[in-house]
């Protein structure tokens, strides 16, 4: 029996579809709920701060919604380098790769 004809003996579409439920979704699939994850917490943003019914002077500005991202985003960076900074000195006490106050 040729390898063309052994292929086409069984419909194998179940079992890919079983397969992923199995051993779970792959590399792709991950990363399009986790796109898609993001997307819908822009939303949510956007639902609860820009778009929603507040009070006369409780509602955000569209420029407010964008200063508030900006700032989360900048303190995020900000709390990464300070820990990127303090893994490097102990790169440098580890490696004598630069001095560094030992106070």
């Amino acid at each position: 029996m040729t390898k063309d004809k052994h292929e086409g003996l069984h419909d194998t579409t179940k079992f890919t579809h079983d397969f992923k439920k199995v051993f779970g979704p792959g590399e792709s699939d991950v990363k399009q709920r986790n796109y898609n994850h993001i997307k819908d917490q822009v939303r949510e943003i956007i639902a609860t701060y820009l778009t929603s019914d507040w009070e006369e002077d409780d509602d955000l500005s569209p420029v407010e919604v964008f200063n508030a991202i900006k700032e989360g985003v900048m303190e995020e960076a900000h709390w990464y380098d300070k820990h990127k900074n303090r893994c490097d000195d102990l790169c440098s006490l580890l490696f004598g790769h630069k001095p560094i106050n030992l106070g």
